[in-house]
This record gives structure tokens, C-alpha cells and sequence, in this order.
């Protein structure tokens, strides 16, 4: 079973590493990326509240089970917003 700790630790190293891939593409003067930066961010914003909220939840029946979901939706949401930016 993941711990809270690592998991916690995956999602802001998952997110964080999106939202610098976002930067460099801008830094190289992608016209594109800077088009739609702040949708994108905003998405990976609203992943990373959301992720978050449902690990602070405290009235889960299987809390292994809770936590597979969540690293789950991260992996899922992750690849999404990584396919958005290769886009670009």
C-alpha cells in the first residue's frame, strides 16, 4: 500500500514536472503553448486540488483501496495533460 507521504510526494512531483515542461516550451517561444498555458495550468491545477482533497478525506471505507484510485487518477490525468503539452 502507497503511504499518504509518498503519494502526496508523486502528486507535486508529477505536477510540478508538467507545469516546467510548460515553462521551458514558453522560454523557446512556442507560440502555441503560450496560447493555451493558462487552460493547461488550470487543469493541472484542478487535478492537484482535487487529488488532494480526496487524500485529506477521512470517511473511507478501504482506505487501500481509496489510495489506488487516487494514484490511478493521477497516472490517468498525468498522461493526459503530457499528451496535451506534446502537442505543442
Amino acid at each position: 500500500m502507497a503511504s499518504i507521504k509518498k503519494l502526496k510526494k508523486d502528486i507535486n512531483y508529477v505536477l510540478g514536472d508538467l507545469i516546467g515542461m510548460i515553462s521551458e516550451i514558453e522560454h523557446k517561444g512556442e507560440k502555441k503553448i503560450i496560447e493555451n498555458k493558462n487552460a493547461i495550468e488550470e487543469q493541472i491545477y484542478g487535478v492537484y486540488d482535487d487529488l488532494i482533497s480526496r487524500i485529506n478525506k477521512k470517511d473511507v471505507e478501504n482506505k487501500k483501496q481509496h489510495l489506488k484510485e487516487i494514484a490511478q487518477h493521477l497516472e490517468e490525468n498525468g498522461r493526459d495533460i503530457l499528451n496535451k503539452i506534446k502537442e505543442f
